[in-house]
């Protein structure tokens, strides 16, 4: 139960990605949910549950890094003496979907003081390499420019930024601030306002064919020289094999050869059209804080 409490109110928009997570996923909970479950469990079955885990066994496992023939049968061995004891058990792919039902905004209680607002647009219309690339590349764009205009210039808020979301299963980012100073409603209004400023005009925000180059360029070495961890590339590759319809592992590939090919024309185009939601409808998340 702490676990989950300290989640709740370690960061009120992270708690908002939970929850967001959890209106639009299939057999997604957020933490307030799991933590109302776990207060109708009693020690007999979490006892009970323990005892019956490794009765049936699941491996999933994947192996970073050049190996050896040698070592690759070392470790097949190492699984197989460790599963031997057990029956095994045939489970279920299990992939996130999203749910049919579609919400048009989200309110949230945070039991701290502070506001926060989350704002979510996506493209609903197609999940092509293509588009999650210029997707990608756009929140990159996106983040600077929502930092600049919304937290120096404007003062909405001291948490103010914007991200890709991979979790919505089709290309979108989402917006967010966090604030003592406004009511998510205003938060909300005032993003929604900055946005649609930057859709009619994405020069006047320094958008340009030399900039649009620049970030093509930081995207792809991204890929091909990640600052990322063993561990994080890892989970990347394992949700790849593991957690799609298909094995994965040539999108990255795929996604620098999209990159190379996007000109500046189309990725404007592309922007705008996003922007405008003419590919799918925002979601604003309502993140309410404690009063006093």
């Amino acid at each position: 139960m702490e676990t989950y409490q300290q989640k709740i109110t370690k960061c009120p928009i992270r708690a908002g990605m939970a929850n967001l997570w959890s209106y639009t996923l299939h057999d997604v909970y957020s933490y307030q949910d799991k933590l109302s479950a776990l207060k109708t469990i009693d020690f007999e079955e979490i006892e009970n549950f323990s005892k019956l885990m490794f009765e049936q066994l699941h491996v999933e496992a994947l192996a970073l890094g050049p190996s050896s023939h040698e070592q690759e049968q070392q470790l097949i061995s190492i699984v197989k003496d460790f599963t031997s004891s057990y029956p095994t058990y045939t489970a279920d792919a299990f992939y996130y979907q999203r749910q049919d039902k579609e919400v048009s905004s989200i309110k949230i209680d945070y039991p701290l003081s502070g506001n926060a607002m989350l704002l979510v647009l996506q493209d609903k219309h197609s999940s092509s390499v293509d588009h999650i690339v210029a997707t990608e590349m756009m929140f990159k764009w996106l983040h600077h420019i929502a930092f600049y205009h919304l937290r120096t210039e404007q003062q909405l808020g001291y948490v103010v930024g914007a991200c890709y979301h991979e979790p919505l299963l089709c290309p979108s980012g989402l917006f967010y601030i966090r604030s003592n100073a406004y009511t998510p409603q205003e938060l909300a209004t005032k993003t929604q306002t900055f946005i649609k400023e930057v859709a009619v005009s994405p020069e006047k925000f320094g958008m340009s064919d030399q900039y649009f180059s620049d970030l093509k360029n930081a995207y792809i070495k991204n890929i091909t020289d990640p600052s990322s961890s063993l561990e994080s590339m890892g989970s990347a590759l394992f949700s790849f094999a593991f957690e799609k319809a298909s094995v994965q592992f040539s999108l990255p590939n795929e996604k620098i050869s999209a990159a190379q090919n996007m000109d500046y024309a189309t990725f404007k185009s592309y922007c705008q059209e996003f922007l405008n939601q003419k590919l799918g409808e925002e979601i604003p998340v309502y993140i309410h804080g404690k009063e006093g």
